[in-house]
């Protein structure tokens, strides 16, 4: 390179250039690298380029000149190749520039690669201007995208009136371009200087809504100053901040960002968004959610018109109601029941009630909402005295409403242990002219609940109350009235009615059936005995007995009567005319009178004469041959004396069987219940009839219960119906039959029972005789063909007896294979738990 070229080069050549040999050492490193890069040649000349400059292995740029120094002999001779390569350098005055290649050329000597040469240019400004275009048009586009959803975020929020789906709403646009770990909306109640926190969000949890009083937390400095907060780290910013209110998670955000919600230049809310890391938000987003909070507040005005309105609209419909129910009954609690309720519908407390005034007291006559807590029977028998409550004091002498936001913190509230509960309270006189006759109240248990709108909806059902009270007033007035007339008619009146209500009754309660009918048979009226027969017997049946009453009636002037045997009844019927009666009225009676008892009495005694007259004949007439043989036969009578008093205790058994059955029916038993062991009752039945079944050819055997049942009763009347199943066994068993007694505890549908079960091998019952086994002086038909004596007594005395005791007598059997009675007892234990 000659001298020229190489000043050219060097010095005036507006551009850097620096050669490298094939090693890439430096070779030549011209005057404007020296400015641009801070290093002068004599620093550099000789040094490796990739020594200078490590980054390029780094980045892997030193294949760019591997490249170079290689693509001569793998492409064309004298081939030019242009490579981007970025470097960073500092100038001679220490200011940091961007340094690019604009082109590197291989060196050819004698058709060899003996070097490079690079050209380098300062796209520093260049750079630094992209640099900022890009930036701009970032800034520009996420001020595209955040125009886009205030747009979004805006048409959404006008399409909803519900102030829940709203906040949700503002939430969800919100959080899909700002980082939120935590978020609310607040608005602010300047009449009450509360801060409703509506919608809180932390940590994706959602919080339950809240009220506090305006302090001088994060949220009440954007409220009272009416400017956005900005915290961009609170560990950094603390000293200059408010003492925080933390909520949620408990814990402090890093990043706090919040912004009035302003309407018409009055701010009437908030809204903020919280981060756990710092430097989450800054001026942009401010601004953003500034833009929002205005939209915002526009719709949360026209949702809390439109709750208003409906709150309105609803309360109006409550009290139009509660008119409706003042003319609608002159029963006061049913008014006063359907006032609360649609006061409930109104305003919203936790508990209503209507008091009124009584002399120097106040009583509650009518409440609502005391059950949810549990305080019914306290408010119900509430009477408090007037001078002990100012409040009350006050709305009698003044006759207007009473608001009290939170009674903490009232002087005039008076607070007692079983009213905490109470946190606000709202009370309307009830008054009439001048007079207050009355309280309405309504209490809340959350403080704030109740405001000064809710005391003048209130004064108007009171107004409700007071109609329906002196309507009640008036109705009591009007019924003493009524009443004193009535009773000035029911005077000439009374012998009448009297006699129409006798006629009446004795129609309705005679125990007869009684119908009414006119001159050809037709019915005209009846009482409920004659409708049950008419009604409620086979048809066929029903229709013989309409006939029979049609015929009667229309002899009913001879007075006929006739008997009608219907499927298990048997009924007079007579006939009579009706004194005075009309051809179109009611022209005669025929009356309907059951006697079923009697012929069942019948056939009784008939039942009862042939078997008593059975039993007596034989005994009576074996007693009479015995003394007749006594009289003809003096020196035998000692023999015979004993045959003779076997027949006469005979006869004196049967009526003592008898006797038993009327004092049963008549008294019951007189001695008093103690507890009675089956156990022992068995075993000693067992005992006292060993030697009788034995007597008779027969087995008996007791088995006794593990664990002994205990009953309460009678020792001596379960003894001895115990026995007669004992003695029937032995009785229709043949000779070298069994007798069982078994006793055993037996649960049966949820209770426990003691039994007593005694079986046979016997002659057995057929099956139609089953169903009147029990029945008094009932005797199968197998008995009386073998002339076993019996009355027909002893089962139904047995029966009787355990009935008696709260147990029956179960029968099984068959014939010729024997029978099992079995004795149910409730036990001791359980009859004393049911009592």
């Amino acid at each position: 390179m000659d001298e020229w070229t190489r000043e050219w080069v060097t010095r005036l050549i507006p551009l850097g250039v620096l050669v490298t040999d094939a090693n890439l050492v430096v070779q030549l490193w011209n005057q404007w690298l020296e400015e641009h890069s801070g290093q002068a040649a004599r620093e550099v000349i000789g040094r490796s380029l990739l020594e200078l400059y490590p980054e390029l292995v780094d980045r892997g740029l030193d294949r760019i000149y591997r490249d170079v120094l290689e693509g001569y002999a793998r492409v064309l001779s004298h081939r030019l190749h242009r490579y981007l390569i970025p470097l960073t350098c500092r100038s001679l005055h220490g200011e940091e520039r961007m340094m690019q290649s604009a082109q590197i050329l291989p060196l050819i000597r004698e058709e060899q690669v003996v070097g490079t040469l690079t050209f380098i240019e300062d796209v520093t400004e260049r750079v630094r201007y992209e640099e900022r275009l890009v930036a701009e048009m970032q800034q520009a586009r996420r001020h595209a995208e955040r125009l886009a959803l205030v747009n979004r975020i805006a048409g959404a929020v006008s399409a909803v009136l519900e102030m829940d789906e709203l906040l949700e709403t503002v939430y969800v646009g919100i959080a899909s371009t700002l980082p939120v770990d935590a978020f609310f909306v607040a608005l602010y109640d300047e009449e009450r200087q509360e801060v409703d926190y509506r919608f809180r969000i932390d940590q994706g949890i959602r919080e339950p809504p809240e009220r506090r009083p305006l302090g001088s937390g994060f949220t009440s400095v954007v409220l009272t100053t009416g400017r956005p907060l900005l915290i961009r780290n609170f560990e950094q910013e603390k000293d200059r901040l408010p003492t925080p209110r933390l909520w949620g998670t408990g814990e402090m955000p890093d990043s706090w960002l919040g912004v009035p919600m302003r309407l018409g230049g009055q701010v009437i809310g908030a809204i903020s968004v919280q981060a756990y890391r710092p430097e989450a938000y800054g001026p942009e987003d401010e601004l953003f959610l500034s833009i929002i909070a205005d939209q915002v507040a526009i719709a949360v005005e026209n949702a809390r018109l439109f709750a208003e309105e409906r709150e309105q609209r609803q309360r109006a419909e409550a009290l139009a109601a509660a008119a409706a129910a003042i003319g609608s009954t002159l029963d006061l609690e049913e008014v006063l029941d359907r006032i609360l309720e649609e006061l409930e519908r109104a305003i919203a407390g936790d508990a209503y009630s209507v008091m009124v005034v009584e002399g120097e007291e106040a009583r509650v006559v009518r409440h609502r909402g005391y059950e949810r807590l549990e305080l019914v029977d306290h408010i119900s028998r509430l009477v408090i005295p007037l001078k002990r409550y100012p409040l009350l004091q006050r709305m009698q002498r003044t006759g207007k409403p009473v608001v009290i936001p939170d009674t903490l913190s009232s002087p005039d509230w008076v607070r007692a242990p079983d009213k905490e509960w109470r946190r606000s309270y709202v009370g309307a006189p009830i008054r009439v002219g001048k007079r207050t006759i009355g309280f309405l109240n309504v209490n809340s248990t959350e403080p704030g609940r109740l405001g000064p709108a809710d005391a003048q909806w209130l004064q108007a059902f009171a107004s409700q109350v007071a109609i329906a009270l002196e309507n009640a007033r008036l109705y009591q007035e009007l019924q003493a009235y009524a009443s004193e007339l009535e009773e000035r008619v029911a005077e000439r009146t009374a012998e009448l009615e009297a006699h129409y209500a006798q006629l009446d009754a004795i129609l309705r309660s005679a125990l007869d059936g009684i119908v009414v009918t006119d001159r050809d048979g037709r019915i005209i009226q009846t009482n409920p005995v004659a409708e049950q027969w008419l009604n409620n017997t086979p048809p066929e049946e029903a229709a013989r007995l309409r006939e029979t009453i049609i015929e009667l009636a229309r002899e009913a002037g001879t007075r006929p009567q006739r008997l009608v045997e219907l499927s298990g009844a048997a009924l007079e019927v007579k006939a009579s005319p009706v004194k005075g009666g009309k051809p179109d009225g009611a022209w005669a009676v025929v009356v309907l009178h059951d006697v079923s008892h009697l012929k069942a009495l019948d056939r009784m005694r008939s039942r009862f004469i042939t078997n008593i007259s059975h039993e007596f004949r034989t005994p009576l007439a074996t007693a009479k041959l015995y003394a007749t043989q006594i009289r003809k036969n003096p020196e035998q009578a000692l023999k015979l004396l004993e045959p003779l008093e076997q027949e006469l205790d005979h006869l004196s058994r049967l009526l003592e069987d008898i006797l038993k059955v009327a004092q049963l029916d008549g008294e019951g038993i007189k001695r008093p219940f103690k507890e009675v062991s089956l156990n022992l009752l068995a075993a000693a039945i067992a005992d006292g009839r060993h030697m009788l079944a034995k007597s008779h050819g027969l087995t008996l055997t007791c088995h006794l219960a593990e664990t002994d049942p205990l009953v309460l009763g009678d020792w001596g009347s379960l003894t001895e119906a115990l026995d007669q199943l004992v003695c029937n066994g032995i009785q229709y068993t043949p000779e070298g039959g069994k007798i069982t007694i078994q006793v055993a505890t037996v649960e049966r549908k949820g209770r426990r029972w003691g039994t007593i079960s005694v079986s046979d091998t016997g002659i057995g019952i057929p099956e139609e005789e089953l169903p009147h086994v029990f029945e008094r002086f009932f005797r199968g038909e197998e008995p009386r063909r073998k002339q076993v004596s019996g009355t027909g007594l002893g089962l139904a005395l047995a029966q009787q007896i355990v009935s008696l005791h709260g147990g029956w007598i179960a029968v099984e059997s068959q014939v010729g294979e024997g029978s099992t009675f079995t004795i149910w007892l409730p036990l001791a234990s359980d009859v004393s738990e049911a009592a």
